[in-house]
């Protein structure tokens, strides 16, 4: 009798033990994949400007999914499989091993992260967007934005003084019908300069899911206007980095 109680017992606290996904796997795991992740990111920038960027984002992204895995109890599965991450398909591909819940946790807090904007000195300004479907027949969506107040940064004799940009027109991409069918999602990356003029040249993909998410992408991204940066008191040339999000409608 003694037998069959101990065996019952070992064979409850393996079973325990093998559904159990605590924090210390949720935190490894995230830290691997996310480090592969960015290993592979690194192979295809275009500079170190792009680099850091770039290595920030992850660096934000391995701190979200580690806290959604710790607090939303990720099943084992899912876990071993944002261990081997390489790319943002992948990552898409795990995400069907998470249930609906836990799966629009992460997309939503995702969506923010990528979305976001920064600026600051020494690094180019972030822009984000995302792409979301218009109505059948409608022209892609646009918005106007209020102009900024100069302040003392109008000021040429003072120094300095850094005044960002402001995207002044919004021309939001709109996702290719034809990739509806085939769950084709991610994040397409640009890399570019933001002229005087207000307008954005030499835009170079550095980062695309799909041929077809970047050519909608530029479209979009093309029609952008803004006030430019100013320096001094004087407009100047600005290495800028654009992300935009898509998501399938």
């Amino acid at each position: 009798m003694k037998k069959i109680v101990l065996i019952a017992l070992l064979v409850a606290a393996g079973c325990s033990k093998k559904g159990s996904s605590g924090g210390g796997d949720c935190d490894a795991a995230m830290a691997k994949g996310t480090d592969s992740l960015l290993a592979t990111v690194k192979s295809r920038a275009g500079s170190p400007q792009m680099i850091e960027s770039l290595s920030e984002m992850v660096g934000k992204m391995k701190s979200t999914l580690t806290q959604r895995c710790n607090e939303d109890k990720w099943s084992a599965e899912a876990i071993d499989c944002f261990t081997k991450l390489t790319s943002q398909a992948e990552m898409r591909g795990c995400e069907q091993k998470l249930t609906e819940e836990q799966r629009n946790k992460l997309r939503g807090e995702m969506r923010q992260l990528m979305g976001s904007m920064r600026m600051g000195p020494g690094h180019p300004p972030n822009l984000g967007g995302s792409a979301a479907p218009p109505p059948p027949g409608a022209p892609p969506a646009r918005r106007e934005v209020p102009r900024r107040s100069l302040g003392r940064c109008a000021d040429p004799n003072v120094s300095g003084c850094i005044v960002p940009p402001v995207k002044l027109k919004d021309v939001r991409p709109v996702y290719p019908p034809n990739l509806r069918d085939g769950n084709v999602e991610g994040v397409v990356v640009f890399e570019g300069l933001l002229g005087t003029d207000g307008r954005l040249k030499d835009l170079r993909a550095v980062g695309s899911p799909h041929p077809d998410l970047e050519r909608a992408a530029r479209d979009a991204v093309n029609e952008w206007e803004f006030a430019p940066t100013i320096l001094n008191g004087r407009t100047v040339d600005t290495r800028i980095t654009i992300t935009i999000t898509f998501r399938q409608p």
